[in-house]
C-alpha cells in the first residue's frame, strides 16, 4: 500500500514503528537513511491528512455560519 492510500491512523502507526526501529540503533547507516526517508514520507502523509480534515471542518463551519437563521 502506498503512502497516499494509507489512512491517517495507519500512517501514524507506521511512523511510530519506524521511529522505534531507528531508536534501537541496530541498523547500519544505509538502513537508517532508508527508514528516515520513509519516516519523512509518513510525516508528510499525516500532515496532508490533517490539512484535508482541517479544510473540511472549515468548509462545514462556513456552511453552518452562512445558513439562514430559520434553518438552524
Amino acid at each position: 500500500m502506498s503512502d497516499e492510500q494509507l489512512s491517517f491512523e495507519q500512517a501514524l502507526r507506521q511512523l511510530e514503528q519506524t521511529l522505534q526501529r531507528l531508536e534501537k540503533d541496530e541498523l547500519d547507516l544505509e538502513q537508517s537513511m532508508e527508514l528516515y526517508e520513509q519516516g519523512v514520507q509518513l510525516v508528510q502523509r499525516c500532515q496532508q491528512a490533517l490539512q484535508q480534515a482541517e479544510l473540511k471542518i472549515r468548509h462545514l463551519t462556513t456552511d453552518l455560519d452562512s445558513e439562514p437563521a430559520e434553518n438552524q
